[in-house]
């Protein structure tokens, strides 16, 4: 059995600004505009799924302590499954699927045996637990202004942003930072860039 590993990151959602009041009401912390932004990109990551083999295991996981990523998630977990209805392929497990009372020990083990025993099936794991390192702490306050911290940095880059998230998340062989027509980007091992 292939156990390769491969690595993609999707970007949260619009989110709502100061301005503007049009956050989606089942979906808190992104706006109307952006749960149909993200409905499509649930589209593309089933497609991608659809381009591998049986077996494999797609996991969408991982969000910060901002609403709008969880918000995000679900939307990619629902859309997704609500498409994967029309193929037999694909099983999509949400958040809504399983029941965290029962522990995650028995869980994990729930999920293992669906896939062990459906081996000509690809899987798609939507649960979208909070990650550490995605934290936005210390770079912005709760209310989505620059930390000082991260204004600091910045003060000491003369406002380059490139420059000033090198050294934020601490730039290595594995993961750069790039800029491109004013807009920045994180690239993770050769992985389409995901813009910050």
């Amino acid at each position: 059995m292939d156990l390769t590993k491969k690595f993609k990151v999707w970007r949260h959602s619009i989110e709502p600004t100061k301005k503007d009041t049009a956050e989606s009401p089942e979906y808190p912390g992104i706006i109307t505009e952006g749960v149909k932004l993200a409905k499509e990109k649930a589209r593309s990551i089933l497609e991608s799924l659809e381009q591998e083999d049986p077996g494999t295991v797609m996991f969408l996981g991982g969000a910060s302590e901002a609403i709008r990523t969880k918000s995000t998630a679900r939307v990619f977990g629902e859309e997704a499954k609500r498409l994967a209805q029309e193929k037999n392929e694909i099983l999509v497990l949400t958040e809504e699927d399983i029941d965290t009372r029962k522990g995650y020990a028995k869980i994990a083990q729930e999920i293992t045996d669906s896939i062990k025993t459906n081996p000509d099936k690809k899987f798609l794991i939507d649960i979208p637990l909070f990650v550490k390192e995605f934290s936005m702490n210390p770079w912005t306050t709760k209310e989505g202004d620059y930390s000082p911290y991260t204004k600091a940095v910045l003060k000491k880059h003369s406002g380059d942003r490139v420059e000033s998230m090198k050294e934020m998340i601490g730039e290595t062989e594995s993961i750069k930072v790039g800029i491109v027509k004013g807009r920045v980007f994180l690239y993770y091992k050769g992985n389409d860039p995901v813009e910050l």
